[in-house]
């Protein structure tokens, strides 16, 4: 009697990893709550202990990670297993993953990456998953353009190229990508409008003459010059105020609520939605520390004024 041959398994697409086909993330609303609770305890004093400003966590973290490979995923969130790799460490509440058919695992923290080519924001500690993944969708966020040809890959901000990657076995290894381009913008809640200290960020500029005083966030007099629009592949924000002598670029809570907006906040940062229409979400923000959220993306300019520059994949 002849056998039947076996199924073959169909192979992943070019740019998923294994970590995007079997990395998920879990509600906690539908998993056992005495198996969740019995890992927060197990984790409890490691979590403590990587928080602790004093601790010296890298001789903790044993694996090496300048031996660290980089893979694209469709996951949410980038995600690593190397404690070394983080800086800026900062509490996650309550967010899980799965890999596979295992126990949920606990996301103990998120941080930021700058390490042998790679520049990442708001990657997620997560010890066991065995994997440093980058997400599709927070380049997405980002405004970064991903385009495939052949065996590689290029990530590019405005037409610059910022990241590269190629196919072994499948898989879309990275050889570098850097995601922090460009000046930084921080949403801040005691602004009480948007401004920046550099003139040249902001296009259709118009002079204000004589300045008029302005507080800053960190209760400064200044004056405001001008006003102009801010525009770049992840920002379009019209009506922001020119105020030579700021050494941050701030976005303000009361100048977007002002506008029609509103921003919601969650342990890890902010969105921020139209009033009108809380489904449609026009900016997020990561917490930088302080009363500062860090802009990802931000645009509440009408979208026939936004750059052209869109992800395909």
């Amino acid at each position: 009697m002849a056998t039947r041959p076996a199924a073959r398994r169909p192979k992943p697409k070019w740019g998923q990893t294994a970590a995007a086909i079997t990395i998920t993330e879990v509600d906690p609303a539908h998993e056992d709550p005495d198996i969740l609770d019995a890992i927060r305890k197990r984790n409890s004093a490691a979590i403590a202990s990587i928080l602790d400003p004093i601790d010296d966590h890298s001789i903790k973290d044993s694996p090496n990670a300048d031996d660290a490979l980089w893979h694209m995923g469709a996951q949410a969130h980038h995600i690593t297993d190397k404690l070394n790799l983080l800086a800026d460490l900062m509490p996650v509440h309550n967010r899980w993953v799965r890999t596979l058919d295992t126990l949920p695992m606990q996301v103990f923290a998120r941080g930021s990456v700058n390490h042998k080519g790679f520049v990442l924001q708001d990657v997620w500690y997560v010890p066991g998953c065995n994997t440093n993944v980058v997400s599709i969708h927070k380049l997405a966020e980002l405004g970064l353009r991903l385009s495939i040809s052949g065996d590689t890959c290029e990530i590019k901000n405005d037409g610059v190229l910022v990241g590269k990657g190629r196919k072994t076995d499948h898989l879309c290894e990275l050889e570098f990508l850097n995601t922090i381009s460009g000046v930084p913008w921080y949403l801040a809640s005691n602004a009480t409008e948007h401004m920046t200290g550099d003139m040249f960020l902001l296009t259709d500029f118009t002079s204000t003459q004589p300045g008029r005083p302005v507080r800053t966030h960190t209760g400064n007099l200044l004056q405001v010059q001008g006003k102009g629009f801010l525009r770049s592949n992840n920002l379009a924000v019209p009506d922001v105020s020119y105020v030579p002598g700021l050494t941050e670029n701030i976005i303000s809570l009361n100048q977007l609520t002002d506008s029609g907006f509103d921003v919601i906040f969650n342990p890890d940062g902010c969105r921020v939605v139209r009033r009108d229409d809380a489904q449609w979400k026009v900016g997020k923000a990561s917490r930088s520390g302080g009363q500062l959220y860090r802009i990802n993306y931000l645009k509440t300019a009408p979208k026939d004024q936004w750059l052209t520059n869109h992800v395909s994949c």
